[in-house]
């Protein structure tokens, strides 16, 4: 497989959680790892323009068209023009409580919601203030403490939160601000075992996948059963997933990417794709911006 590099900053506004290299591969008959045209133009806007940190960790555009950046040193919301940045003020009660952030969405009522080392937080943009979501979940405290490390909104409108043991799966319940927890305990021997929950995924049956530790987890929210299905015995971490138009399901983790096909519970490795892989993201021609340690790729499956 012939590389070609271009060394050329990241925008942004494609959905990024480094600063690194473009690259490209092209094979054979293979799925390839398509190239980005030299001519390709980025825009890079780092904390002299406004943003909280130039190192990123989650990304949104929301219903209204503003972009949300997380950074590991606080949120910047970006109008096209101008950043405007949260942090944490411990003299104002209605200020992001959150300044490690890992994870952000918007949910049906336009509600940004924030994950992050330090918990959980809603974003109201009628009012412009944030509210902590209380997790009555027994959390190591101190440094060993890794917060949460993933949020989604399934179809029926149920927040979930991915973290790491004991955390494992959570589902949140906005209306009565309660959090139910699915890790295996004495009084759920059945619950989640799969370790650290990274990225989450529903498919066309409602099923929620789970990329988690060196497993691919599908839980049945009907049944409360959850099934495991590993990776390669030398991965130790899936870390990225996204579900294509067909139902196959796309796994990035420490040693490339994968393809899982739910039909025959099998994965295809891709020996030759990048490493360290840390997020997924599919556009509408089915394209997969795939973000790691190496780079910024785009796969043409």
């Amino acid at each position: 497989m012939k590389r070609y590099r271009y060394p050329c900053l990241l925008s942004l506004l494609l959905y990024i959680t480094i600063l690194a290299p473009i690259t490209y591969a092209q094979g054979g008959d293979s799925p390839e790892l398509a190239g980005l045209e030299p001519t390709l133009h980025f825009s890079h806007l780092t904390i002299d323009d406004g943003l909280a940190q130039n190192s990123v960790s989650a990304i949104l555009q929301d219903s209204r068209g503003f972009m949300w950046i997380g950074t590991p040193n606080g949120l910047s919301r970006f109008d096209g023009h101008r950043f405007v940045t949260y942090r944490h003020d411990p003299d104002n009660p209605h200020s992001l409580d959150i300044n490690s952030i890992r994870d952000i969405i918007e949910d049906e009522q336009g509600r940004v919601w924030i994950a992050g080392r330090e918990g959980v937080a809603i974003f109201d943009p009628l009012t412009d203030t944030f509210t902590p979501y209380p997790l009555n979940i027994n959390r190591p405290p101190g440094p060993e403490n890794l917060g949460f490390f993933s949020i989604f909104q399934d179809s029926q409108g149920h927040i979930w939160i991915g973290g790491p043991p004991p955390v494992g799966l959570l589902q949140l319940d906005p209306t009565t601000q309660t959090a139910i927890p699915y890790f295996r305990r004495p009084d759920n021997p059945a619950g989640f075992r799969g370790g650290g929950v990274w990225q989450m995924a529903q498919d066309s049956t409602q099923n929620l996948w789970l990329a988690a530790e060196n497993s691919l987890v599908k839980f049945d929210p009907q049944t409360e059963q959850f099934s495991y299905f590993p990776a390669d015995p030398d991965e130790r971490r899936l870390a990225a997933l996204v579900i294509d138009s067909q139902g196959n399901l796309w796994v990035g983790g420490v040693l490339g990417l994968y393809k899982f096909n739910p039909k025959t519970e099998r994965f295809t490795h891709y020996p030759d794709s990048p490493t360290g892989i840390n997020r997924l993201l599919m556009n509408e021609t089915g394209s997969i911006w795939v973000t790691s340690r190496d780079g910024l790729f785009v796969f043409n499956p």
